[in-house]
C-alpha cells in the first residue's frame, strides 16, 4: 500500500517533465482535438455522471461516494454521425487501478447511452482524437506512465504512447503503435 502511495506521488511530482516527449510522439500525426482534463463540459459532466449513477447499483454507487463534480468529460464526434460520443473520467476510489482512474467513452445510440471501451486506461496529460479512423471511428492517442518497467527496475518513469482502436463494438487500446 504504501509502495503504491509513493509511486503515485512520484508520478504526479514528476508528471510536468513528460510534455516535451509527449508532444514530440504526436508531431507525426494528424490531431483533429486535443482534450485537456480539466474542468470538462457541463453536459458531458452531466451525461457520464448520470450514466455511471443509473449503471451501477445503488448501495455501490453511494460507496463509491461518486459526485457531480467528480466528473470531468467532454463531447466530440468520433465516427461522424452528427452524434458526440462522450470521452471523461470520474474520480472515484471505485474507478481507480494501479493503471490509474478509468477513461469511460460512451456512444448515444437507440435512445441511450452505452460505454464502447472496456479497458481501465488513464490518459495522462491529453488525450489527442486524430484525423485518421479505423472501423468508422477515429484513432485516440494518449500516453500513460509504464509503471510495471518502473516497478521492476526501480526506474526511470518513462511515458509510452498509446493508441485507442475501435473494432468490434468497442475500443481497445495498443502499446505498439
Amino acid at each position: 500500500m504504501l509502495k503504491n502511495i509513493l509511486c503515485f506521488l512520484f508520478i504526479i511530482l514528476f508528471s510536468t517533465l513528460c510534455v516535451d516527449a509527449e508532444v514530440l510522439k504526436v508531431q507525426d500525426c494528424t490531431v483533429f482535438k486535443k482534450i485537456v482534463f480539466k474542468s470538462g463540459e457541463p453536459t458531458a459532466n452531466n451525461i457520464l455522471y448520470q450514466f455511471v449513477k443509473n449503471t451501477l447499483e445503488t448501495d455501490l454507487f453511494e460507496m463509491a461516494n461518486i459526485k457531480p463534480n467528480n466528473v470531468i468529460a467532454y463531447s466530440i464526434d468520433l465516427n461522424d454521425d452528427g452524434q458526440n460520443e462522450i470521452i471523461g473520467l470520474i474520480y472515484s476510489s471505485y474507478y481507480w487501478s494501479r493503471n490509474g482512474w478509468q477513461m469511460f467513452i460512451l456512444e448515444y445510440k437507440n435512445g441511450h447511452y452505452r460505454q464502447i471501451n472496456s479497458n481501465n486506461f488513464e490518459p495522462k496529460k491529453n488525450v489527442y482524437i486524430l484525423q485518421n479512423k479505423k472501423n468508422g471511428y477515429r484513432v485516440i492517442k494518449s500516453f500513460e506512465y509504464n509503471m510495471q518497467q518502473f516497478i521492476k527496475s526501480g526506474g526511470p518513469l518513462d511515458v509510452v504512447p498509446v493508441n485507442l482502436y475501435y473494432e468490434n463494438g468497442e475500443y481497445h487500446y495498443d502499446y505498439n503503435r
